[in-house]
C-alpha cells in the first residue's frame, strides 16, 4: 500500500492507494497552521495512524507549487508562503519508508497515465484548467522535470498579447486565456452589467443563447488551441487529457476546440495525439502523489 498526500492552500487531503490505483481510505484535514513544521507534524500523525491499519511501502506528497523533486525541496509554494523548504528531509526524520515530493499537476498526470484517461501511453500530457493552467508531461515513459527538477510550467508559455498581465508579471501567458479565471474575466469585460462569478456560468449562458458567452468560449478555444499545437510541436504526445474544474464542460467545447486545433497543425501528414477528458477528477492528486516515483 501507498500513502498519498495532496497539499492544498487550506486543506491536506490524503488516501491509502493500492496497486490498482484504488483509494481504500480517503480523507482531508483543514490546515489550521500552515508553516512547514506544523504541516510535517500533521503528515507524520496521519502516517502513524494509517500505518496501524496498513503496511505502507511508500509515501508521496503533491504540492501546488514549484518543486525540485530530485532533492525533495519545495522551491516556492505561494499559497502557504513557503520558500526552499526541504520537505522530504523533514519527513524522513520521522517516516522511514521511501518518500517522494513533487508538483501536484505532475502527480495528477501520473495518476491519469497509470490508472485513468491516458492509461498505457508512454508520451502523454495532462492539462489542468482551474484558477490557472497546470499540467504534467510524460515523454518516453519519463516524467519531464528538466535540469533543475521543476520543469513543465505549461501555463506560463506566452502565446499572445492579452488585455491584462498574468500573476507572474508577464503578459500573454497561456493561463490568462485558458483557465476558469480567464473565462470569468473575459466574459465580465464583455458583459460588465451582468457579470459571472464562475466559469460554469459562462458555459451555461452560452448554451442558453448568450452571444457574449459564445464569444468568450470561442476566444478561450482559439487561444487554448494555439497552446495545444505548441505542445504537439514541442512534446509530440500520443494523447492530451484535459482535467481540472473547467474539464467538466469539456463535452460543451470539445468539438470547437478540436476544430481549431486541426486548423493550426504543423503538418496534415502527421497523426497527432487525441484530446480526451481526464477520468479521475479530484482523486488524481492523491493517487498520483502516492505514485510520484513511477516515471522517474
Amino acid at each position: 500500500m501507498r500513502l498519498g498526500f495532496d497539499l492544498g492552500g487550506t486543506n491536506l487531503a490524503y488516501g491509502i492507494v493500492d496497486s490498482n490505483g484504488a483509494l481504500l481510505v480517503q480523507d482531508g484535514i483543514p490546515l489550521v497552521e500552515k508553516n512547514p513544521e506544523a504541516v510535517v507534524e500533521l503528515m507524520v500523525t496521519i502516517y502513524k495512524k494509517m500505518a496501524e491499519q496498513f503496511e505502507i511501502e511508500k509515501v508521496g506528497i503533491g504540492v501546488p507549487g514549484i518543486v525540485s523533486q530530485r532533492e525533495g525541496v519545495v522551491v516556492i509554494l505561494v499559497n502557504l508562503h513557503w520558500r526552499m523548504v526541504p520537505l522530504e528531509a523533514m519527513l524522513k526524520a520521522h517516516i522511514h519508508v521511501p518518500i517522494q515530493v513533487g508538483n501536484d499537476a505532475n502527480a495528477a498526470c501520473i495518476a491519469e497515465v497509470l490508472f485513468g484517461g491516458m492509461a498505457g501511453y508512454q508520451d502523454a500530457m495532462l492539462l489542468t484548467l482551474g484558477t490557472g493552467l497546470g499540467g504534467g508531461v510524460i515523454s518516453g515513459g519519463k516524467l519531464l522535470l528538466g535540469s533543475h527538477g521543476a520543469g513543465g510550467e505549461l501555463g506560463h508559455m506566452v502565446i499572445a498579447e492579452n488585455e491584462y498581465a498574468c500573476n507572474c508579471g508577464r503578459n500573454g501567458c497561456l493561463e490568462t486565456f485558458a483557465s476558469a479565471t480567464a473565462l470569468i474575466k473575459k466574459y465580465n469585460m464583455l458583459n460588465p452589467e451582468v457579470p459571472v462569478t464562475d466559469a460554469k456560468s459562462v458555459f451555461d449562458r452560452m448554451q442558453n443563447g448568450d452571444t457574449m458567452a459564445d464569444e468568450t468560449v470561442d476566444w478561450f478555444c482559439e487561444h487554448f488551441a494555439s497552446g495545444i499545437v505548441n505542445f504537439y510541436n514541442l512534446f509530440a504526445p500520443e494523447v492530451i487529457a484535459i482535467g481540472g474544474g473547467v474539464a467538466k464542460a469539456f463535452p460543451i467545447f470539445e468539438s470547437r476546440l478540436k476544430h481549431k486545433v486541426q486548423s493550426r497543425l504543423f503538418s496534415k501528414d502527421i497523426h497527432y495525439g487525441n484530446i480526451v477528458a481526464a477520468k479521475l477528477g479530484n482523486d488524481a492528486g492523491i493517487i498520483g502523489a502516492a505514485y510520484l516515483d513511477a516515471f522517474l
